[in-house]
């Protein structure tokens, strides 16, 4: 038991090296998967904020919507959902020393656990950004077959530097380019396995080292009609350069179609969303509308519905000071036959310059 005791502290300070990774672990969506959400805009809308453009208080998932931005911003953001009180009440009977009462829990636990937390800082000057993540976490691990126990389990600890850029096109001014460079060192796991397994031989549990270089381009055609109706794709996770294990993803396109209300509202925006995420069950579930709505440059409000995931957030600034919140549900199929819906409460906090 006391592998399993390590591993979820590990989710916090996790260090090390290894090797290849699966692209799919049972019970639990692959993290690597998800947008690398800095703000609650971004951890609402999921892979659908690639889709639409971005609110006065947030920074543009897709590039290229940054062509026509006109905002100067200095922010600085901390980001977390609510499980992480789950994990810090079992690093707290660790440091008790009631390992026994945390391996009871653990094993009692039947549905998914999914923490995540980032801590961000960037700098935007209209069509161009740069930004440092010091760190960005994430942690999900599930269990089954209780009279031989399984875990599936995925957590990283990750640091990145990255600069965004949004231009329009010399020939057409309806279309948009864009292009963001991440560099990102992380450590992780993302693996399978029996319990007594693992207790009998740990090196059976990999812990895994990676750093790397991804450019991702994005493109966005914008019709000039009283509906802002844009179309838009992105092209991510490519790496140009890789060091360490191979990280337990590939690239994925996105697509998608926004617009506003026209004469109702053009501070209400909305989109039909399409990612390639191969941990998607099917076509349906690949699929989502999110929504954006500005209140005066000084609060926006986020919305995501799905086959599978709700999301619901909003934020606001006063002063200098950002703070937001939001609630998101997601349905995972943990074994055959058995979905569970996993939920959260995500906590920002941050100031702006």
């Amino acid at each position: 038991m006391r592998l399993i005791l390590w591993l979820y502290i590990l989710g916090l300070v996790i260090e090390g090296a290894g090797a290849h990774a699966a692209q799919y672990v049972n019970g639990i969506p692959n993290l690597f998967n998800d947008s690398p959400s800095m703000t609650q805009g971004q951890d609402t809308l999921g892979r659908a904020c690639y889709s639409l453009q971005a609110s006065s208080l947030d920074l543009d998932c897709n590039p290229a919507f940054m062509a026509d931005e006109q905002k100067t911003q200095l922010r600085i953001n901390i980001l977390g959902n609510d499980r992480l009180l789950q994990l810090n009440h079992y690093r707290e009977q660790l440091n008790n020393n009631d390992q026994l009462s945390v391996a009871n829990e653990l094993l009692q636990q039947s549905d998914p656990l999914i923490a995540k937390a980032s801590i961000s800082v960037w700098f935007q000057h209209d069509w161009w950004a740069v930004g440092y993540v010091p760190f960005r976490a994430g942690f999900a691990f599930t269990q089954s077959n209780p009279a031989y126990p399984e875990i599936s389990t995925q957590m990283y600890k990750e640091s990145e530097l990255f600069a965004n850029a949004g231009l329009y096109s010399s020939d057409d001014n309806n279309f948009r380019v864009g292009l963001s460079g991440r560099y990102v060192q992380r450590n992780y796991v993302y693996q399978n396995f029996a319990v007594f397994d693992a207790l009998a031989d740990p090196s059976l549990v990999e812990i895994k080292h990676e750093s790397a270089l991804y450019l991702e381009p994005g493109v966005v055609y914008a019709w000039k009609t009283n509906w802002d109706p844009m179309f838009s794709w992105t092209y991510t996770n490519f790496p140009v350069f890789q060091t360490g294990d191979r990280l337990p993803i590939q690239p994925l396109f996105d697509f998608g179609f926004s617009s506003s209300l026209g004469d109702f509202s053009h501070a209400f925006h909305s989109a039909l969303h399409y990612t390639s995420r191969p941990d998607a069950v099917d076509f349906f579930s690949r699929l989502s509308w999110g929504a954006t709505y500005n209140f005066d440059e000084r609060a926006a409000a986020n919305l995501l519905l799905g086959t599978s995931q709700f999301g619901l957030g909003a934020n606001g600034r006063l002063d200098f000071v950002d703070l937001g919140v939001s609630y998101k549900a997601e349905r995972l199929q943990v074994e055959p036959g058995r979905m569970v819906t996993v939920s959260t409460l995500t906590v920002e906090t941050g100031l702006a310059f």
